[in-house]
This record gives C-alpha cells, structure tokens and sequence, in this order.
C-alpha cells in the first residue's frame, strides 16, 4: 500500500480552513512514513501546519519507491 506524508496549513482564524496542501513524499510503508514525521522537529513547525500520513489503500504499489 502507499502512504503519503502530508503537509496541511489551516488559516488561523477562529473557524479554520485549509489554505494550502502538499504531498511532501510517498512511503510504501506506514512505519517508514511515521519515521519520517518523527525526525521533524516540532518546534519549526509552525502553529497552523499539521503533518501526518495518509493511507491509499487503492493503491498497492508505486514505481520509484
């Protein structure tokens, strides 16, 4: 399966909405994505960011992996 490790940035309102997206890289495994986010440090990721990773289950293997 793939996993995507995502970059979400919400606005900082008192109603929050995603203002922006990003797939910041593809991982063929859960465990190696979590690796990943857990490297980051927390404190240089701002307040209205979250980061984390998301099944494909519809997809069973990607090229370039």
């Amino acid at each position: 399966m793939m996993w995507l490790l995502l970059l979400v940035q919400l606005s900082a309102t008192s109603q929050p909405y995603v203002l922006h997206v990003e797939v910041l890289d593809v991982f063929d495994s859960e465990r190696k994505c979590m690796k990943k986010v857990t490297k980051i440090p927390k404190k240089e990721i701002p307040k209205n960011i979250n980061m984390g990773c998301v099944q494909l289950p519809s997809v069973k293997k990607a090229k370039n992996l």
